[in-house]
């Protein structure tokens, strides 16, 4: 349609002519498209409904259009999206130290090899860190608070301190908007740093680290551990061996065509990785079909790591 009325305009009647019937083609497929659904010839209101669709179907395109422009001049200069990364946010228990069960014991607290010299490569290169981890052993009666900020202060003191530290204290079933994998303690920490959510990048060893990014709007780094589950790390928008390599990539995400580079990456990971989930389910379907043997049982709901990461002290057994 517009290229007709510039032809129109420059006075080039053949042109206009050609692509009047292009426009007016491609407007009467859309309208068809759109009125096929029904109402049908004969149903109630039918008319009515297939003029206004006959009618939207030629605005639609020249608003759409209009609309494209005007956001392409409002937003002329922006900086590109992603933005760099400014901020990292890591799990504690499993990530930065190995997982001693609701450790209250800062004697106990033991960096993963590699912790220290990770956290080191991030600040030289002027990101803050901060902490956030789910302590769900408060509210089990396992912890007090002080214990928890005791552990903290000491992993803090071993891996060189962090800028802000988020700790959730409710169990599962409080329902709260903290503990991973809801957003809360990303979306503080952000406020307390003074970025943007989507300026942080979260690291953690399981699924509720990286569905407390992605809701947050943050990025997302997953190291996995023994405890990771296969799915969680097939969902991941991105895997690192190891920390090493965790900050070697938030590097990467902290330069505007890193991120850029990185957020392409992450899409077609993230495509190979539905296609993947529907080949399995494809392969499962038809196997049980075949000897016919009954679904697998729904694991674990994710986003419960205390309860993955060990197994149940005697006082949280449940009596049969």
């Amino acid at each position: 349609g517009v290229l007709a009325a510039a032809a129109a305009a420059a006075r080039r009647p053949g042109l206009a002519a050609v692509a009047g019937a292009a426009w007016a083609g491609l407007t009467a497929d859309f309208a068809a498209r759109r009125i096929a659904p029904g109402p049908g010839p004969g149903e109630e209101g039918w008319g009515r409904e297939w003029a206004t669709m006959a009618a939207t179907s030629a605005v639609i395109p020249w608003a759409a259009v209009a609309h494209h422009l005007r956001g392409t001049a409002h937003y002329r200069g922006a900086p590109a999206w992603p933005p760099p990364v400014r901020a990292v946010l890591f799990d504690r228990d499993g990530t930065l130290v190995h997982d001693e069960p609701y450790n209250g014991d800062p004697a106990k607290v033991r960096p993963v090899d590699g912790a220290a010299a990770a956290l080191r490569r991030l600040r030289a290169a002027g990101l803050a860190v901060g902490l956030v981890t789910n302590q769900s052993g408060v509210a089990r009666g396992l912890l007090t608070p002080a214990q928890v900020s005791a552990v903290n202060d000491r992993a803090a003191d071993l891996l060189g301190g962090f800028d802000t530290v988020q700790a959730c204290p409710h169990g599962p079933g409080d329902r709260c908007g903290c503990r991973k994998p809801a957003p809360g303690m990303v979306l503080r920490a952000a406020a307390a740093l003074g970025v943007a959510p989507w300026e942080c990048v979260v690291v953690g060893d399981i699924g509720a680290d990286v569905g407390a990014a992605l809701a947050a709007g943050a990025r997302a780094v997953l190291v996995p551990t023994p405890v990771t589950r296969r799915e969680e790390v097939a969902a991941a928008p991105v895997v690192a061996a190891d920390l090493a390599e965790a900050a070697e990539l938030v590097l990467a995400l902290a330069a505007p065509e890193g991120a850029r580079r990185q957020e392409a990456r992450n899409g077609a990971r993230r495509q190979h990785g539905r296609n993947g989930a529907r080949r399995q389910k494809g392969r499962e379907t038809s196997r049980r079909a075949r000897v016919g043997s009954p679904a697998a049982a729904p694991e674990t709901a994710a986003g419960e790591p205390d309860l993955r990461h060990h197994a149940p002290t005697p006082a949280e057994e449940v009596p049969a």
